[in-house]
């Protein structure tokens, strides 16, 4: 069973967040509905697919990864699992 966990992508700041609990660029130091609701707004929540690359760096939704030297790939949460798909150029 894989560990469920997420990162954010800070929209204002332009920063990967690996411990989203706890800031994007808000002010707010409680969790609240304010807070998430800000947090919403202000970050892209990317869920973690449970894998890991070669180097042992976790795969995250929306990564683009290089399979083999094929055409690269973005991961996609769809349905009821995670899924590649080809990136057209």
């Amino acid at each position: 069973m894989r560990e469920i966990k997420f990162r954010t992508w800070d929209k204002i700041l332009k920063t990967m967040n690996y411990d989203p609990y706890v800031s994007c660029s808000s002010d707010a130091y409680e969790i609240n509905d304010a807070f998430m609701e800000n947090k919403l707004q202000e970050c892209i929540w990317l869920q973690f697919t449970g894998l890991k690359d070669c180097k042992g760096k976790e795969i995250y939704e929306r990564d683009i990864i290089d399979f083999g030297g094929l055409k690269p790939l973005k991961i996609v949460w769809r349905e009821a699992g995670f899924e590649v798909l080809l990136i057209p150029y």
